[in-house]
């Protein structure tokens, strides 16, 4: 608690009327699974800009949300980036974004933040890197195979920065096989290729579930019981196969029992 700040971060918008300030959130990474924890808030002075310092006695990563006139306006989420002691950021939010579910259709409508991060060594690279990685998705927005080989090919060129290995494995479908070996013994990039691996691995195993289910749930495959609750008398609960296969067709229909459905 003594010791003096080696990280300072400056916060910037013009959008005054609808911000009053920004929420830091750390990230924790632990065998593959993340976790939360708020480390500070800052309210912007009358110009639209505020500083936040700390002492860090090693790099941790961060979310940024901004905080509303509007009390009851949820959370959009702004940008995932390290905090790395002895530099200075720069973060300027350009629009606030929307986060909206359509409760009918199940679609969700997502519009991200304008922003822009930027700062001294590491985050002069991170911005840089940004804006080649994104310029390249972009120009191939229908494109994800030829979009991917252009990031690696880039990220084969910037292999051992970083400013540009952070943006990358944090932001984009990162192949970490273009890194170089020193940079993958870095904390920071060793712990985003844990939560990367567990999360491939949970997708795997995923992937392996829906390929059975559809398997066994194919024309012809016996049907997989369930049990069902009798709505006028919910201590009997008879079994799907208590009403199927007693010699004549049955129609099942299912539906929602969310009333705001």
């Amino acid at each position: 608690p003594n010791q003096k700040p080696n990280f300072s971060i400056t916060f910037k918008t013009e959008l005054t009327d609808e911000v009053t300030g920004f929420e830091i959130v750390q990230t924790l990474i632990d065998n593959g699974r993340t976790s939360d924890s708020q480390i500070g808030e800052v309210d912007l002075d009358a110009n639209g800009e505020t500083t936040f310092s700390t002492y860090l006695e090693e790099p941790i990563i961060v979310y940024v949300f901004p905080t509303y006139t509007d009390a009851q306006k949820p959370k959009s989420y702004s940008l995932l980036f390290p905090l790395i002691p002895g530099e200075k950021a720069v973060f300027t939010l350009n629009s606030t974004g929307s986060y909206e579910d359509d409760r009918v259709t199940g679609v969700t409508t997502i519009e991200i933040p304008k922003h822009e991060l930027t700062g001294s060594g590491f985050y002069k690279s991170w911005n840089e890197t940004e804006k080649e990685l994104s310029k390249i998705a972009n120009g191939n927005a229908n494109d994800r195979e030829k979009t991917e080989s252009l990031q690696r090919e880039y990220m084969k060129r910037h292999n051992d920065n970083l400013g540009c290995v952070m943006q990358y494995v944090l932001h984009w479908r990162a192949d970490y096989s273009v890194l170089s070996k020193k940079i993958l013994q870095n904390p920071m990039v060793k712990q985003m290729k844990e939560r990367d691996d567990a999360w491939a691995k949970e997708r795997e195993e995923l992937l392996k579930k829906q390929n059975e289910a559809r398997a066994n749930t194919a024309p012809g495959k016996m049907f997989s019981d369930l049990d069902l609750q009798n709505m006028t008398n919910t201590n009997n609960r008879p079994s799907l196969s208590d009403i199927v296969g007693k010699g004549r067709p049955v129609l099942v229909h299912f539906y929602s029992t969310n009333n705001e459905m």
